[in-house]
């Protein structure tokens, strides 16, 4: 069962939601209502949750249960008004970033010192100072990229996700490395720096409030997704998902990557003998 959290909504009412539990294939306590239905239901949570959100009401769209189309609230309230009516079903609630996965790999080869020379007859000693600045990308499977601030918004947790990891997104900044390092005689060496980094996949998903139908006997307002039940209280689409892909910081606080020497010899004609 998935842990559960009380949301303040609808001018002070109380809503149970869903916690959605960390590592999880699938969100706990989220169906998925793709293929479930007519229309494209990746695009359709893409929309709703990229709206402007209604302080009284979250966010609010509708839905045409017979074509499949999917309209912004500002869209339908200028062609339909407030209400919903015959195959328009309307809509609010409010969304949230479960995560779904996460992985972490090595990204690229950067060189970050300049190249210093060894054009003596003997070895030397250099100290590098290297300044690394942490990075941070996210990559959305439908519709516009996100912005920074609407990133950091989703995978530090305050829009509703819950991430525990050591991550640059919760510490963006630029850091000095200092190696010290021997360059054999008639070598050129610099460092490349090869830094570890984490991919979160989120799935967002939207928490019914309210929906509603009039078929022409009077609306009907129930709380779950199409009045399927219980389990249907909050719905995602697979198909949509955001990654968010930052450095893997140490606890004490340093960026986990690796500096790696590399070394190109010299043309002997320009070294000492």
């Amino acid at each position: 069962m998935p842990l559960l959290a009380v949301a303040t909504l609808l001018g002070g009412a109380s809503l149970v939601v869903p916690q959605f539990q960390k590592k999880a294939s699938a969100a706990n306590g989220v169906s998925d209502v793709k293929g479930t239905q007519p229309g494209n239901s990746d695009e359709m949570i893409e929309r709703l949750c990229s709206q402007e959100r209604s302080s009284a009401f979250g966010y609010q769209g509708a839905y045409n249960v017979k074509t499949g189309d999917f309209l912004t609230w500002e869209q339908y309230s200028l062609l339909f008004g407030t209400a919903p009516q015959g195959d328009w079903e309307t809509f609010n609630g409010e969304c949230a970033y479960p995560e779904s996965s996460s992985w972490t790999d090595y990204g690229p080869r950067t060189r970050v010192t300049q190249v210093q020379r060894n054009s003596g007859s003997s070895d030397d000693k250099y100290t590098f100072v290297t300044n690394f600045t942490t990075k941070e990308t996210t990559k959305k499977s439908v519709g516009a990229q996100l912005g920074l601030s609407a990133a950091k918004s989703i995978f530090s947790g305050s829009a509703g996700g819950s991430f525990s990891y050591e991550w640059s997104f919760e510490k963006s900044e630029t850091q000095e490395h200092r190696r010290e390092i021997s360059i054999p005689k008639c070598t050129e060496a610099w460092l490349d720096a090869i830094p570890k980094q984490r991919t979160v996949r989120v799935n967002p998903a939207f928490i019914v409030v309210e929906y509603k139908w009039d078929k022409g006997d009077g609306e009907h307002t129930v709380d779950t997704w199409r009045g399927r039940g219980p389990a249907w209280k909050a719905i995602q689409s697979r198909g949509y998902y955001i990654d968010g892909t930052a450095n893997v910081m140490l606890p004490d606080g340093r960026v986990d990557m690796i500096l790696d020497k590399q070394e190109r010899k010299l043309d002997p004609r320009n070294c000492a003998s």
